[in-house]
């Protein structure tokens, strides 16, 4: 990997204060320190983050941060409302328990039968009952009563429907002893004026952009009056002159998001910066952290997220999305032998690989259902029943019994604890409903995942979270409800888990950390105060924000509803817009602005946003420039091949500069092959076999003569092999001179009861039964009741291998069974047929060995 001496392990090392201009904002928080040097002080943000992130910059500018904490106006309102709710007997509750009574408010709701057939459908739907939720926690906060949402709303519509869910809710929440974030804020300001004196000792400073409606607004009205004071910011205004006050500003546009993050370290690489001096804000924390951490996994540096990534994107997140599908869906073997295959599950001691595993379930074809698996693990508990090969010694055969015995014990053992975490689950084919609970299928969760190995601190820091997490749902009491609804109310609990990059910061992988980059969002840019700020994600959808209105809240009822307190998709809109030009104007350092031309979610191409046209307006001092010359400027968009503004940040960028010319790649084909000798010594025989004359390639290895002379050995040869030597060589050669041979993993066939190879071994068991019944008596296969006998003797072992390998259904059996009966006595009618034309020939051994052992057969070619 190529890279500059500036990312170098050893340079790496805390932040420095970047010397540059400072904010207005971080001015006033030094002004405010120097004038109250030791009393206690609060910085109340948007949330505690937010302030951590100042208050560490600022002490890096004064050496400390002495009375200062930080704050937001949940905490405020809390610590307010602490007396009276415990006087009251109540507490402010958990996210989690406080969704389980919207869960449990939903749920009640449509059990009355009154609500609109549409909304009720859709509570299996995990997506509705987050927008139920949300929608009802923000009519909450807003202060906006059932009858209001009535009065609003048309019967019928989604929004008449949540005012019944609404009063479920209120009337569980005055049952129990919790309060939700509504109840927090009014408890507070019930209180303010008794418990402020206490509460609220020190000085309290409020963050320029805080801005709160409904009972946050109210309290934070509250503040104000109490002598809170508001630090200083920047102008609404201040964008246009954004540029001056910062060290330069540049431009670019990438294809790809990945292609911007790159483009980002080879500028940053370039200028010699080191990994603690950059701070990289986005509008789209998903997209831009999952695409840093895969560069950074690549490039070997850890990164420091605020709000992580998404758990679907990591291995364990993928490991609990397959758990989710596997008991939706009825248990599938193939969605387990998956997990397997994947890494994602594995035994305890781990001394077996989790794809040996796979392979044995493969072999055991259990389809799906807990009764097949408790079958496998009866069939995993008898003898091995394998053959020794033709060309196999003894040691080989003993080693290949031995693996696959331990490959079977492990994956038994794997088996149980796995079917013991289980719960009762729907089965595929089956009418029969199973009610369950989140609360039970978290506890099932829990156990499920002492089998999911942890791989780095990152991993298992995020485990430890989702288990806090199903282990606060596992202690909640609610009713058994169905079991797509529970299943919902799980994967509730864990969609707010956010994971971290694999290399990161072990204590707080979600704060600015020395040694690491830093990736915020845009209401928290500029708060690290690093000297080199890059803004990713400018494209014109990203900040724009969604166009589409609030499913159950309409824009209609919002502004009816309380105006100015419920936001409408257009005020969301206008309120971002002003939040991301604000956070900019903040900016101070060297800053660079970008955009990927592909953010765009429906294919078309993205464009630059207001806010860059503007910024790029202000760098060149013309109000009259267009979006059509911005977009000529940043062409073409920056993409995998270096163009040349930048550092390379690794062998991929050095390969790719050498054999480009500008944008475009040229043929490095040779430049490669002679660069890697064992890549071009593949890429000739592929060449060599692909040509007309036969050669080693081709199985015709002249020199591996003498070590593969199977006279001069003295090892035994089937006729089965010499037919496929005078067949293909080549195929001969990789079976019995190298001894390599093709995994028996068959697949599963849901239409069929069992496969080739097992009805054979069926069959045999049959005619050998039949023959073992008649041997020695073998006329009597001419007597009437032979037809009987020989149906009889199919039965039994029918019966026996059902018991063995459960069929997939009642009608692929019975028809299977039928075949093997019709099988069986037309061995009878053959046998009869014989008797019939004078045959007297008798059955003297029903197996005879030969050609092994002691005797070996030998056979003389004629060439020595």
């Amino acid at each position: 990997m190529l890279t500059s001496p500036a990312w170098a392990p050893e340079t790496l090392r805390e932040p420095h204060a970047d010397g540059g201009a400072c904010s207005r904002l971080s001015a006033s928080l030094v002004e405010a320190t120097e004038r109250k040097p030791h009393a206690r002080k609060r910085l109340i943000g948007p949330d505690i983050n937010y302030g951590r992130e100042l208050l560490v910059a600022l002490a890096r500018r004064r050496g400390g941060w002495i009375g200062w904490e930080a704050a937001n106006l949940r905490g405020i309102a809390e610590s307010l409302a602490f007396v009276p709710l415990a006087r009251a007997g109540k507490r402010a509750g958990g996210d989690i328990e406080i969704g389980a009574i919207v869960n449990t408010a939903l749920d009640a709701a449509i059990a009355t039968g009154t609500l609109d057939k549409r909304f009720a459908a859709l509570q299996g739907s995990l997506g509705f009952r987050y927008a139920v939720r949300d929608s009802l926690l923000e009519l909450r906060i807003a202060r906006v009563s059932a009858m209001e949402l009535r009065s609003a709303a048309r019967p019928g519509a989604p929004a008449y429907e949540l005012a019944a869910v609404l009063e479920h809710f209120q009337r569980l929440l005055d049952t129990s002893d919790l309060v939700d974030p509504a109840g927090v804020f009014r408890a507070a300001l019930d209180a303010f004026d008794s418990e402020a004196p206490f509460a609220l000792d020190g000085h309290l400073f409020v963050a320029p952009g805080l801005v709160a409606r409904g009972l946050p607004g109210d309290l934070l009205a509250l503040l104000f009056a109490y002598g809170a004071t508001r630090l200083e910011g920047e102008q609404p205004l201040g964008i246009a002159s954004a540029g001056s006050q910062t060290d330069g500003v540049d431009f670019f546009a990438a294809a790809t998001p990945s292609d911007e993050l790159r483009e980002v370290l080879r500028r940053a690489i370039a200028e010699g910066h080191r990994c603690d001096e950059i701070e990289i804000t986005t509008t789209d924390p998903d997209t831009h952290g999952i695409a840093l951490d895969a560069l950074c996994q690549r490039l070997g540096i850890g990164a420091t997220m605020l709000q992580g990534i998404p758990l679907a994107r990591t291995r364990l997140g993928r490991a609990i999305d397959r758990w989710l599908a596997w008991v939706s869906d009825g248990l599938p073997a193939d969605t387990l032998r998956e997990a397997l295959e994947a890494g994602e599950m594995e035994t305890g001691d781990g001394e077996v690989p989790s794809t040996a595993l796979a392979r044995e379930l493969r072999r055991l074809q259990v389809g799906w259902g807990r009764g097949r698996y408790e079958t496998a693990i009866k069939s995993l508990a008898t003898t091995l029943e394998t053959s020794q090969y033709d060309d196999e010694s003894d040691e080989e055969y003993a080693a290949r019994k031995a693996s696959r015995e331990g490959s079977r014990s492990a994956l038994r053992e794997f088996l149980v604890r796995l079917l013991n975490a289980t719960p009762v689950v729907p089965e595929r084919g089956s009418d029969r409903p199973v009610h369950t609970s989140s609360p039970k299928l978290a506890s099932a969760m829990l156990q499920w995942l002492q089998l999911v190995p942890r791989r780095g601190m990152a991993e298992a820091q995020t485990a430890a979270r989702i288990e806090s997490r199903l282990s606060q749902l596992a202690a909640i009491t609610e009713p058994d409800v169905g079991f797509s609804a529970a299943i919902a109310g799980l994967r509730d609990v864990l969609s707010a888990v956010r994971a971290w990059p694999l290399v990161t910061e072990e204590r707080k992988p979600w704060s600015s950390s020395g040694g690491m980059l830093h990736l915020t969002d845009i209401a928290h840019a500029g708060t690290t105060g690093r000297s080199r700020t890059f803004v990713v994600g400018l494209d014109a959808d990203h900040t724009n924000g969604a166009g589409r209105q609030d499913p159950l809240l309409t824009d209609s009822i919002r502004a009816s509803l309380a105006p100015g307190r419920l936001l409408t998709s257009r005020e969301k809109r206008t309120e971002r817009g002003a939040q991301l030009a604000e956070s900019l104007a903040g900016l101070r350092g060297r800053v660079t602005l970008s955009y990927a031309t592909s953010a765009s979610l429906d294919g078309r191409e993205s464009g630059p946003s207001p806010v860059m046209l503007e910024w790029w307006r202000a760098a060149r001092g013309d109000q009259t420039l267009t979006y059509e010359k911005l977009r000529e400027e940043l062409r073409p968009p920056v993409s995998a091949v270096p163009n040349g503004t930048g550092a390379a940040i690794d062998g991929r960028d050095a390969w790719l500069a050498a054999i480009a010319d500008g944008p475009l790649l040229l043929d490095g084909t040779q430049v490669v092959r002679e660069s890697f000798a064992m890549l071009d010594a593949g890429l000739t025989g592929i060449d060599t076999a692909a040509a007309p004359a036969a050669g080693p390639h081709h199985g015709i290895v002249l020199d591996a003569m003498g070590a593969f002379d199977l006279v001069a050995s003295g090892k035994s040869i089937s006729p089965s092999s010499l037919e496929l030597l005078g067949k293909c060589p080549l195929a001969w050669f990789y079976r019995h001179a190298l001894g390599l041979r093709p995994s028996s993993d068959p697949e599963y066939d849901p239409q069929a009861w069992l496969d080739s190879a097992q009805r054979g071994s069926l069959l045999h068991d049959v005619y050998e039964g039949i023959s073992r019944h008649y041997l020695g008596r073998q006329s009597a296969i001419a007597e009437e009741d032979a037809r009987g006998e020989a149906a009889r003797i199919a039965d039994e072992v029918i019966l026996r291998w059902r018991e063995k390998i459960p069929p997939p259904g009642e009608t692929v059996f019975a028809a299977e069974s039928a075949e093997v009966r019709r099988a069986a006595i037309a061995f009878i009618e053959m046998e009869r047929v014989l008797a019939q034309r004078g045959d007297t020939a008798q059955w003297l051994e029903l197996e005879k060995s030969f050609g092994s052992g002691d005797a070996p057969g030998r056979y003389d070619l004629g060439d020595g």
